[in-house]
């Protein structure tokens, strides 16, 4: 199947086994089970007070390139010179970091990388490329 075909299950591993807990689709977006269907270290359905809402009212900045399925470029006028807007992209990364910016109230901003890859270390310029 073509990339643009695939579905990518969400899964969540507890007890030894990853249980599906979502699925995603360029057609659908992201489509999560019922909350109980996820678990959390020491088994609960509720995300472990320390760490609840620790991002909260955070504006984050994640490096971001084009990986479909994961990102795609909205490539319409309003878009063209503003990769950083999040409503600039689209995929499972995008659908998965809004549903956890909305859970945890976090505001966030794409930066592109510059040579549009992941980046690796250059040992002739003794550092890293890409994001």
């Amino acid at each position: 199947k073509q990339w643009y075909q695939r579905r990518v299950a969400v899964k969540n591993f507890f007890n030894g086994r990853f249980d599906e807990i979502g699925m995603w689709t360029k057609a659908t977006g992201l489509d999560m089970n019922d909350a109980n269907d996820m678990h959390f270290l020491g088994g609960g359905h509720e995300a472990p007070s320390p760490r609840k809402n620790t991002l909260s009212g955070t504006r984050l900045r994640f490096g971001i390139i084009e990986d479909p399925p994961f990102a795609f470029k909205n490539r319409s006028k309003e878009c063209l010179n503003n990769y950083g807007s999040a409503k600039c992209w689209y995929g499972l990364f995008i659908d998965l970091n809004n549903r956890f910016a909305k859970d945890v109230n976090f505001t966030y901003e794409f930066v592109e990388s510059p040579d549009g890859r992941y980046g690796s270390f250059n040992p002739e310029l003794a550092r890293y490329t890409g994001m």
